[in-house]
C-alpha cells in the first residue's frame, strides 16, 4: 500500500510560525521559553485548549475524505508529564489512535523481530532546499532539479531499502509567484506539487508537512488549505 499521509505539527509539539496566537503576548520564541516566561497555570490553560482545538475527532475523519491513509505525529520528550514545567500529552496521542483506528489510518509497528525488517528510511524533501541551485527559477529548472535530486535519488534508494518521503511541503520560490494573481499562482502551485508527486511515486510514500497551521496566506504549508485551493491534488 502506498503511504499518503500527512504530519500534525505543532499539535503536541509547539512551532510558533504555525500558532503565534498562541504566544500572543509572550516574548518567546520556542517551546522552552514559552513555559519559562508563563506562570505555571497560564502555561497549562493555553496549551490544554491549543491541543483540545488544534486537532480533533473531525480532522480524522477529513483525512479519510481526502484519501490519506497514515499520520505522523511528532511527540515532545516530556509526553509523560514527568518534567515540569512542561504539560505532558500522552492521553492527546491516545485519542489519536483511537480516531486513526475508527476512521482507518493503520498503526503499524514497523520494528517487528530481532533483525528489525520493518525498518523504513524517512528523508525529508523540500523544494527550497533545491533553489539555491537554480539558475532562473522557471518552471523548466524546478522540473530539472526535482528529477535530478528528488526522483532519480529516491529510485536509487529504492532499490536497497524501503523509503518514505516523512516531510515536503509546495512551498517555493519561483521567478513569477510573488506578484501571480491567483489563477496563476494556483497554477505554478499545482505543477510544482505534480512534479513532487510524481517523484514520491518512485519510493513508498509522502507525507506532507503538515496537516494544518494557523498562519495566514501560508497555504502552501498547509495540506488542508492547498487541497481546497486547488493547489494539490491526489
Amino acid at each position: 500500500m502506498k503511504i499518503k499521509g500527512v504530519n500534525l505539527g505543532n499539535w503536541l509539539v509547539l512551532e510558533k510560525w504555525m500558532s503565534s496566537e498562541l504566544f500572543k503576548g509572550v516574548d518567546a520564541d520556542d517551546e522552552e521559553d514559552f513555559y519559562a516566561m508563563l506562570s505555571s497555570d497560564e502555561a497549562a490553560l493555553r496549551i490544554r485548549m491549543h491541543r483540545d482545538y488544534f486537532i480533533q475527532e473531525r480532522d480524522f475523519q477529513h483525512m479519510k475524505t481526502m484519501g490519506l491513509n497514515l499520520v505522523r505525529i511528532p511527540v515532545p520528550h516530556f509526553i509523560f508529564g514527568e518534567k515540569k514545567p512542561y504539560v505532558g500529552c500522552i492521553e492527546y496521542l491516545d485519542k489519536a489512535f483511537d480516531w486513526g483506528e475508527k476512521y482507518g489510518q493503520e498503526w503499524e509497528d514497523f520494528m517487528r523481530g530481532p533483525e528489525y525488517k520493518n525498518v523504513v528510511i524517512d528523508t525529508h524533501m523540500y523544494v527550497g532546499g533545491l533553489e539555491s541551485h537554480m539558475e532562473s527559477r522557471e518552471m523548466a529548472d524546478y522540473a530539472r532539479e526535482i528529477e535530478e535530486n528528488f526522483e532519480k535519488a529516491l529510485e536509487r534508494a529504492q532499490q536497497f531499502h524501503s523509503v518514505i518521503v516523512g516531510e515536503w511541503c509546495i512551498a517555493n520560490k519561483s521567478a513569477h509567484i510573488k506578484d501571480a494573481d491567483d489563477e496563476e499562482k494556483k497554477r505554478i502551485y499545482r505543477m510544482i506539487s505534480d512534479m513532487e508527486l510524481k517523484a514520491w511515486d518512485k519510493c513508498d510514500g509522502w507525507i506532507f508537512w503538515s496537516y494544518k497551521l494557523h498562519t495566514p496566506g501560508r497555504n502552501d504549508w498547509d495540506f488542508e488549505r492547498a487541497v481546497d485551493a486547488g493547489w494539490l491534488v491526489l
